[in-house]
């Protein structure tokens, strides 16, 4: 009787063990049916060799070491700028990055976190850099090289370009060189969505403060240098230069971010590193072309200005859209769908300002383009 007991107790714990190795075995299964997609995602984000930047994850985090074991003084003074709501966490890791392989001191760091504009960026990194190395000459601050990330890139362009009547100072940034880092220089790709920061309104696409740093960019007189990783859905990576050019860009590792692990990437630190030291870089020029773009630039191009050319009237993407939903609420058919149709319309592109209430399409038409001046010319929608 007993060993029948025991028998039994034996038989029901190795039933139960069995139960709960079957039970982690699906688990784990499942888990990595879970992660399966991200790894594919991350396997396609790498394209393989860039022919203008060849340069390896490994290879460039042993070219850092030996760096770091020789290090160079810098020529001049060197500010990094952190980027959009960075709590300085970005800005000190690249200070601590460029001290270890120049062994320089004349390094500084500037975040943005608690600044609500761009101009107010713009007087906070004045008054660091003239605390940090001196007045300057009045007029403009003493030479500098600037190593900025995504948003820290356009408060760069912002300092050195010419001030407007607004602004309390007319000192300007006299910058050498300006690396940037994954900055929206044509717009971020998510600045698109609702908000009331005016930081994000100004990174949006065609807005006017990127307008005017086109136009300020063309009698710059430093050299800029735009570096990006691929798989950048923040800001994007055709954006991450000014119009006509293409950046420099690395792939980005399986698991890992494209906007977000930009700053720490050994490849794009190690380039910045060899000009700062006055070495031969590894990037090469042209940049080679965006692997996405390659074939599609007619698509990228329409993207890019989402077809809305000064002057162009009704080749305005924009103004068309609003036309079909204005048509649409003529024809009779359902309000809540041209309405919510048009709130998504305004929600992605900016630029079209409608005196738009969601349950009212009686003002659908009275949409503006801001960009290409153009108004809708369907007239006004009437409630069926």
């Amino acid at each position: 009787m007993d060993n029948r007991i025991t028998h039994f107790r034996h038989s029901t714990l190795d039933t139960r063990h069995s139960s709960i190795i079957h039970r982690r075995c699906v688990a784990l299964a499942l888990a990595l049916l879970a992660l399966a997609p991200a790894c594919l995602t991350g396997c396609r984000s790498h394209p393989g060799h860039n022919s203008s930047f060849p340069l390896s994850f490994d290879e460039a985090k042993q070219h850092c070491r030996q760096m770091q074991d020789g290090p160079k003084r810098l020529e001049r003074p060197l500010v990094v700028l952190g980027g959009w709501l960075d709590p300085f966490i970005v800005a000190s890791h690249l200070v601590d990055q460029f001290k270890s392989v120049t062994g320089d001191d004349r390094i500084i760091g500037v975040s943005f976190a608690f600044c609500g504009t761009f101009e107010e960026c713009r007087r906070y990194l004045m008054k660091r850099v003239v605390e940090a190395f001196g007045d300057g000459d009045g007029h403009w601050t003493e030479p500098v090289d600037v190593v900025a990330f995504s948003m820290g890139g356009l408060v760069a362009r912002l300092a050195a370009a010419p001030p407007d009547e607004s602004a309390e100072s007319s000192r300007r940034l006299r910058i050498v060189r300006l690396f940037t880092i994954s900055t929206p220089h044509q717009g971020a790709r998510l600045a698109g969505l609702p908000t009331f920061n005016r930081h994000q309104i100004d990174m949006r696409a065609g807005s006017g403060f990127l307008e005017r740093l086109d136009t300020s960019l063309e009698d710059a007189e430093y050299d800029l240098f735009t570096y990006v990783r691929l798989g950048d859905s923040i800001v994007g990576e055709a954006n991450a230069a000014p119009e006509g050019r293409t950046a420099w860009w690395v792939s980005k590792r399986p698991m890992d971010r494209g906007h977000g692990g930009a700053y720490r990437d050994p490849r794009i630190l190690a380039d910045i590193a060899r000009i700062l030291r006055g070495e031969d870089r590894y990037t090469t020029e042209p940049p080679a072309e965006l692997p996405e773009e390659k074939g599609t630039k007619a698509r990228r191009g329409k993207r890019r200005s989402y077809g809305a050319t000064k002057g162009s009237g009704s080749d305005c993407f924009l103004v068309r859209e609003v036309n079909e939903v204005t048509r649409n609420s003529a024809r009779g058919r359902s309000q809540q769908k041209p309405c919510n149709r048009l709130l998504r319309i305004r929600s992605r592109h900016p630029f079209v300002a409608p005196s738009l209430s969601p349950y009212d399409a009686a003002t659908v038409a009275s949409g503006r383009c801001s960009r290409c001046g153009s108004f809708s010319s369907e007239g006004y929608a009437t409630r069926p």
